[in-house]
């Protein structure tokens, strides 16, 4: 059974205002209900994923709580390890990158080279490979 949070518990776990937490119900950023009482029911595992998606425009200090409830410290050790992850892809990408500009900076010079009629064995080189 999913666990679901009034927009008031929502609010303290994504350390945002309830006006904050309605408007992502009223854009269909998280997904919310009415329960039988009248009061909206938001889905804890929906938020979660929602402030992960984003965490810098959710979360105002990356820094874990030394204190606080159990749901607050499982959020932000969601959010930290989400910020790990998305860290260490753009060191990939960033790592990739600069080893093509390495390559696409060294066929440029060979190409010049050979436009140039400089290249002696370049050319071969090439249509040997």
């Amino acid at each position: 059974m999913n666990e679901t949070l009034s927009i008031h518990a929502a609010s303290k776990m994504a350390g945002k205002s309830t006006t904050t937490v309605r408007r992502w119900i009223r854009e269909k950023s998280i997904t919310a209900r009415k329960g039988g009482d009248g009061r909206w029911q938001i889905d804890r595992h929906n938020l979660m994923a929602y402030l992960a998606q984003t965490p810098s425009h959710h979360v105002a200090s990356m820094e874990p709580p030394q204190s606080g409830n159990h749901n607050d410290m499982e959020l932000t050790r969601t959010l930290h390890e989400a910020l790990h992850r998305e860290r260490q892809i753009n060191d990939d990408l960033r790592a990739q990158l600069k080893e093509k500009d390495g390559e696409l900076l060294k066929l440029t010079y060979e190409m010049k080279a050979v436009l140039e009629d400089k290249g002696g064995n370049i050319l071969s080189r090439w249509l040997r490979s």
